[in-house]
């Protein structure tokens, strides 16, 4: 008896790839392609007519379903077109096409229309340009036929005829590949392909409509264009529009500005609404200071939609300065002649002495864009065009968390506004990180050439905390990177704008290699010393024995600095260099743990917020920390007499935050809104329960302690006066995260000194 004829991979590839391409009304038996398929696979074209049947009952995108036998491999190829979309049709087409072509690797002498819309685009035989076309277009229309289920995206409309397969970067601009490209694509009607073929309407990386200022209000404009202002298209399942052809359409097609207006020399882009004097823009924002964004929406922006993180710079735009929010690359206004970004950064108030307020979070900036930024200078990118002269406008987070509350912008007032304008060692250290992307993309594209997309998520994983001083890029790919200035880069413009003093180093440093080599300098000049040989050689005076709290004071003084502490140097807070001052044994041993930083807990509580966007993971992701080695000569030995080792720089890689750092913040989360926090008696090392001085029992929240894991929660306070934090009814002190000292000097046991 002979065995199952199972399909193979390979074969059942052919038949996806002939799928996307034949109509449905063409999957008979009697068709010369599904007969000449049949006949390289050695089956029937009764066999290869059902396959595609099968497949159809597996395409989420078709409204009416094909059959149902389909199998394990039939599957197993949807998801992976679910993955990897066109490049999957692309492969797929490959084979296809090689199993229909003659010895010549031309189509065979009976091929037919449906071959050769495989062929041409994939292997680039010579034919008539004319032809050429009409081929490609048409296996880019069965494409998106298929994935819209044969309806307009915009309208609904779903009249044949009346349907259009609408390049998004038109077919000119496209590259072969990209010309017949689904994620390329949309299935429109006659009417809003040609108004978006030049450019009337576009689309947001939300997918959502948008109708170019050249439209004039009318009542029939009204009712063919602006009714659908604001609204999303229907997408298909898989190999939706690429928001990098989006882009190029908003950028290169999109007719943003109104018409007839002059741009006086400025960007000719640029119309008189976003054209300002400095004068002008200084008196409208102090008219700002200390209200809140409601009291200052005259528009009602705060009014119209859900609220997100671009509210505020939509009422700054709208209702503040008087002109539409858009989508464009270019800065956001022209100030004396100067186009000038806007920038909207939240702020919140310190909990650090002798600081008014730090950032809120990272400042977004504009996208990376891996395809073009390989073929841009930075003097020249987008990136520079957005950073070279900045306003920026401060308003700060003032809610009262509770779990169930939403979030409203409109009660966050505006504190402060800003001209900033990046020169002299701050521009040169943006360009280094801004090159070190760039170029690491090129090696990639130069590594991968034909898929550089699989290797594009290590742009942030191999460079944000590595190599990146004062940018990093968000979120990972395959969702569209940005870059962003790192929070303490942030923190360091807001607090030197609200009146913070840094220290200032004689000496300029753009790049970790360049502080790594000082530090290397420095190691070699004075290991071996202790604390009390380095007091004397830099003059140091405090009036009582050296401490621990004294050690960065010596390695501000190494630097050239007057500081006591490193984050009182602008250098190290710019950097997000936090310094930690390490004591080990002589056998290298270590048992404090390390004290990182307080919990936001108005954010923890807030259900909106994810750990991707909060605090609670920037306080690992973001710094660098320079850990200052010291060897004690014995346990009670004072610290005057301890030694000087070295230097090690280290960070927290992406999966220990994976690992440790999130499931902390889930289980913060899970007490909180489960209504299980409660405080819980401490116990001694023998489990016996502790009490204070005054015989009441001691007692702690029921957060994660150094015995469940290497990240942990630990309060701080002199006495019960200092319990000053309450969630849901729990009063407590202020909570720390802390990180068993254990895991550090294991970590630090790896690390060279610099």
């Amino acid at each position: 008896m002979a065995g199952r004829n199972n399909w193979t991979r390979e074969q059942t590839m052919m038949a996806f790839a002939l799928y996307r391409i034949l109509p449905s009304g063409k999957w008979d038996k009697r068709n010369p392609t599904i007969q000449r398929l049949a006949d390289h696979i050695r089956r029937s074209p009764s066999a290869v007519a059902l396959k595609l049947g099968n497949l159809a009952s597996l395409d989420e995108n078709r409204t009416t379903k094909g059959l149902t036998n389909c199998s394990r491999l039939d599957r197993e190829i949807w998801e992976e077109y679910a993955e990897r979309g066109d490049a999957l049709v692309f492969e797929s087409a490959q084979l296809l096409a090689s199993a229909l072509n003659g010895p010549d690797d031309r189509p065979a002498a009976n091929g037919d229309s449906v071959v050769e819309q495989i062929v041409a685009p994939q292997i680039g035989y010579d034919r008539p340009a004319l032809v050429t076309q009409r081929v490609n277009q048409q296996y880019f229309r069965n494409t998106l036929v298929h994935n819209y289920h044969d309806r307009c995206c915009i309208t609904g409309i779903a009249i044949d005829p009346l349907l259009v397969a609408s390049h998004i970067k038109p077919w000119k601009d496209s590259s072969p590949t990209e010309k017949v490209a689904a994620s390329n694509g949309l299935l429109l009607n006659a009417f809003h392909d040609k108004a978006f073929d030049q450019g009337l309407i576009t689309l947001d990386n939300d997918f959502a409509i948008h109708v170019s200022p050249h439209v004039e209000h009318t009542e029939i404009n009204d009712e063919w264009l602006y009714r659908y202002d604001g609204r999303r298209i229907s997408l298909p399942v898989v190999c939706s529009p690429s928001r990098e052809f989006l882009e190029f359409h908003r950028e290169h097609i999109y007719q943003l500005y109104p018409p007839n207006k002059p741009c006086n020399g400025y960007n000719q882009n640029m119309d008189k609404g976003h054209i300002f004097q400095k004068s002008e823009l200084e008196r409208i924002l102090s008219d700002c200071i200390d209200k809140t964004l409601s009291e200052v929406d005259s528009k009602h922006v705060l009014a119209s939609k859900k609220a997100n993180k671009g509210y505020p710079g939509m009422v700054i735009e709208q209702s503040v300065l008087n002109y539409p929010a858009d989508n464009a690359r270019r800065p956001d206004l022209v100030v004396d002649g100067v186009e000038t970004e806007l920038k909207t950064t939240g702020i919140i108030k310190s909990k650090k002495h002798g600081i008014k307020y730090e950032a809120k979070e990272p400042v977004s900036i504009t996208a990376v864009r891996p395809k073009y930024i390989v073929n841009e200078e930075f003097e020249k990118s987008g990136f520079w065009e957005k950073t070279a002269h900045m306003l920026l406008v401060y308003y700060q987070y003032t809610h009262k968390a509770s779990a169930n509350a939403p979030l409203t912008y409109g009660d966050f007032p505006i504190r402060g506004f800003e001209f900033k304008a990046i020169d002299g060692e701050t521009k040169e250290a943006l360009e280094k990180d801004w090159t070190i992307v760039r170029d690491f993309i090129r090696q990639i594209q130069h590594d991968y050439p034909d898929k550089p997309e699989s290797q594009y998520p290590r742009i942030s994983s191999d460079l944000n905390r590595q190599r990146l001083t004062s940018i990093d890029t968000a979120p990972k790919w395959p969702n569209p990177p940005r870059f962003r200035f790192k929070r303490r880069f942030v923190s360091t413009l807001v607090q030197e704008y609200f009146g913070k003093k840094f220290d200032k180093l004689p000496d300029t440093y753009t790049s970790f290699e360049e502080i790594d080599a000082k530090c290397h300098e420095l190691t070699q000049k004075y290991s071996g010393k202790t604390i009390s040989e380095l007091f004397d050689i830099f003059n140091i005076k405090t009036g009582k024995a050296p401490s621990k709290e004294d050690a960065e004071r010596v390695v501000v003084k190494m630097f050239g600095g007057t500081a006591s502490k490193i984050n009182k140097v602008e250098m190290f807070n710019k950097y997000s260099i936090i310094g930690k001052t390490v004591v080990i044994t002589k056998k290298g041993y270590r048992t404090e743990d390390m004290k990182l930083d307080s919990i936001d807990f108005e954010e923890v509580q807030k259900q909106s917020v994810t750990f991707e966007e909060s605090s609670f993971k920037t306080i690992f992701s973001d710094p660098q920390y320079l850990c200052i080695i010291f060897e004690e000569p014995s346990h009670d030995a004072p610290f005057a007499e301890n030694k000087f080792l070295g230097f090690k720089r280290c960070f927290f890689d992406d999966s220990f935050i994976e690992n440790e750092v999130q499931p902390i913040w889930e289980s913060m989360r899970k007490l909180i809104f489960d209504h299980t926090l409660k405080n819980v008696p401490q116990l001694t090392s023998k489990g016996e329960k502790r009490y204070n001085k005054n015989g009441t029992l001691r007692e702690a929240p029921n957060w994660p302690k150094s015995k469940d894991g290497i990240v942990f929660l630990r309060g701080s306070g002199r006495d019960s006066s200092d319990k000053i934090v309450n969630i849901n009814g729990v009063q407590m002190y202020r909570q720390n995260i802390w990180v068993k000292g254990t895991y550090i000097v294991r970590k630090l046991e790896e690390l060279p000194y610099l």
